[in-house]
């Protein structure tokens, strides 16, 4: 399984694994992480990408799988408009594909 950035405008960027992702999650619960990505971790959302993607940008986890998912998830939160989502795109509708 995969898991996926979106914003207001759909798919920005693949960003981690299944295991990656839980990698990231533990590293970045005992980081003490920044509001936004605390947000992120515990509620699969920010709603302020900008500040999401300068917390995880100002930091590194340890483990070499946390920080390729940090830094991924600090690349697509850049590009995001006005919302980061994370997800595995289970239930999410693509307005190009019309699904």
């Amino acid at each position: 399984m995969s898991y996926s950035i979106y914003d207001s405008r759909g798919y920005v960027a693949e960003v981690a694994s299944g295991g990656g992702l839980a990698d990231f999650c533990a590293a970045g619960e005992s980081a003490a992480p920044g509001p936004e990505t605390a947000a992120l971790i515990a509620d699969g959302s920010s709603d302020h990408p900008e500040i999401l993607a300068e917390e995880l940008g100002a930091t590194s986890f340890p483990g070499e799988s946390a920080d390729s998912v940090r830094e991924a998830i600090a690349n697509a939160a850049k590009r995001c408009r006005d919302v980061a989502i994370l997800t595995d795109g289970v239930g999410i509708e693509d307005p190009e594909e019309g699904t």
